[in-house]
């Protein structure tokens, strides 16, 4: 047949090469890092340790077999039985292992494996915000409140049972300048516990920082209706003013003073009280007035020159 030597030699040169890879001098050993994963995990039992469990195995086989081993590390895959308690012990076996058949399992290290378990339970817990540095002199803050303002855990019972409020990252007191909404993180949370939400909302509310003033002296007019005649004086001419306002409003009294004054009603009886009222700048308010109430007496005229004078009461 044509070409029967040159296919006769190819099938012994794939003879040869087979016996070469099988072969025991292309047998290697090598040692991997193995996982651990377990299934069937009861939904009111949580794994506290070991966590993220790993053994080392050690493996021998044909060379370009286990050259594809670090692609593909092993696994140990482990079904928990019905019921399990919180302490669960397990032999680790080569069966445990999906492998190749040309694989061989020569150890595992450590072969025993220990599990501790913990019961779930579920928890609220309020949030704590520490601050640092404090808001610039011109503002205060009025109020800062936290969304939401407990967030609902679900963990290992030993380690809930010791955790009494969740802390934030720090607020920053220093960079508010105006109302604001800061998101923030939690700050070392439980390392196994489930949180609702992963970061809460603080909204800090500023108002301007008040302060009182005392002006003294302030003039005391006695006013009518629009286009009528005073027919009342008062022997107070002067009351004392305390007001409240911001740095800037205060300050801006120097332009715009404030203006004490009664009304005289249309009709009023000689001796009579009347209520000081005041006309304020804006973003200033009243605290106080002294006095809050003068006494009115009635205009007369004298029979010389036609002078009014003040009628003794």
């Amino acid at each position: 047949m044509k070409n029967l030597g040159l296919k006769a030699f190819s099938l012994l040169v794939a003879a040869l090469l087979a016996v070469y890879v099988h072969g025991s001098s292309n047998t290697v050993m090598r040692t991997f890092v193995a996982t651990i994963e377990l299934s069937r995990l009861p939904a009111n039992k949580v794994v506290v340790a070991p966590q993220n469990p790993t053994v080392l195995v050690t493996l021998r086989g044909p060379g370009f077999v286990m050259g594809k081993v670090p692609n593909s590390p092993p696994v140990f895959s482990i079904a928990m039985p019905a019921g399990v308690e919180n302490k669960y012990r397990v032999n680790l076996a080569p069966s445990d292992l999906k492998l190749p058949t040309t694989m061989e399992v020569v150890s595992i290290d450590p072969q025993i494996i220990e599990f501790a378990l913990d019961d779930v339970i579920e928890k609220e817990l309020p949030i704590v915000v520490p601050r640092i540095g404090s808001l610039e002199e011109t503002i205060r803050a009025e109020s800062i409140s936290v969304e939401p303002e407990k967030v609902r855990a679900a963990g290992p019972r030993g380690e809930l049972r010791k955790v009494s409020s969740l802390e934030t990252e720090a607020l920053d007191l220093r960079t508010i300048h105006e109302d604001s909404e800061i998101s923030l993180a939690f700050r070392a949370p439980p390392a196994l516990t489930k949180l609702s939400h992963e970061r809460v909302m603080v909204a800090v509310k500023v108002v301007p920082v008040s302060s009182e003033r005392r002006i003294e002296g302030v003039p005391l007019e006695v006013r009518t209706r629009e286009g009528a005649a005073s027919a009342a004086v008062t022997k107070t001419k002067m009351v004392n003013v305390v007001v409240r306002g911001s740095k800037q409003a205060l300050s801006d009294l120097k332009r715009n003073p404030v203006a004490a004054f009664v009304v005289v009603p249309e009709r009023f009886t000689p001796g009579a009280e009347s209520t000081v009222n005041l006309a304020l700048p804006p973003g200033v308010e009243l605290v106080a007035v002294e006095p809050a109430r003068v006494t009115l007496e009635r205009v007369t005229t004298s029979k010389q020159g036609g002078k009014p004078i003040q009628k003794e009461r």
